[in-house]
C-alpha cells in the first residue's frame, strides 16, 4: 500500500512551521483535515476548507468541510468526498487549507512524497514536524487585546479634547409636525 507525504506550512510571526503528515492515498481530504489538526494541536471546531491551488498558491476550487450550498449556486464539493487519488495528480501537487474562518489560519500543503507504507504506523500519522505550533485563538486574543487599547486610546483623546461636540442647528425652528 501506498502513502502521501504532505508538507503542510504555516507562517507565523515570522517563523516558518511545518509538520509532514503521512496519510493513504485511499483517505480523503477530510482525514487529511484531521491529520492537520492533530499535526498542529487544533481543536477542530472551526469551518475549514481546501482550495486546489497553482504553484503561487492561488486558491482554485474548493473542498468544504461543511455542506454550505445554497440552491442554484454552484456546488462546491465536500472533503469527505474527495479521495486523495482522485483529487490530486500528484507530487508537487498543493492545497491551500484554511481553517477557522474568523482567525483565518491559512496553511500551504504540498504533496511531496509517494511512499510506501508500513504496517506499523497508523495513518494519517505526524512524522516531522519544525517550529513550535501557536496557539488556535492567539489571533483572537491578539486582535481583542487591540481594539481594548483603541478604545482606551480614544477615550483618552476624547477626555483630553478641548473641542465642543458637533451641534446641527441648521433645521433649528423646522416644525414637521405642522401643516
Amino acid at each position: 500500500m501506498s502513502i502521501y507525504r504532505f508538507r503542510v506550512n504555516l507562517q507565523h510571526e515570522d517563523e516558518d512551521i511545518f509538520r509532514d503528515v503521512d496519510i493513504k492515498l485511499t483517505d480523503t481530504l477530510l482525514e487529511l483535515h484531521y491529520g492537520i489538526q492533530e499535526a498542529f494541536e487544533f481543536d477542530n471546531t472551526q469551518m475549514a476548507s481546501f482550495y486546489l491551488s497553482n504553484d503561487d498558491w492561488e486558491k482554485g476550487a474548493e473542498l468544504t468541510l461543511f455542506d454550505m450550498n445554497e440552491p442554484g449556486a454552484e456546488d462546491i464539493q465536500m472533503m469527505h468526498e474527495a479521495v486523495l487519488t482522485q483529487a490530486l495528480g500528484g507530487v508537487g501537487d498543493k492545497l491551500v487549507y484554511v481553517f477557522d474562518f474568523m482567525n483565518l489560519w491559512t496553511f500551504h500543503v504540498e504533496l511531496i512524497q509517494d511512499l510506501e507504507a508500513s504496517e506499523k504506523v497508523s495513518y494519517p500519522a505526524v512524522v516531522n514536524f519544525v517550529g513550535t505550533a501557536p496557539n488556535q485563538y492567539s489571533r483572537a486574543t491578539v486582535m481583542q487585546n487591540e481594539e481594548e487599547h483603541l478604545l482606551a486610546a480614544s477615550k483618552e483623546t476624547d477626555q483630553q479634547s478641548d473641542d465642543v461636540p458637533l451641534q446641527d442647528d441648521i433645521f433649528e425652528g423646522f416644525d414637521d409636525f405642522n401643516q
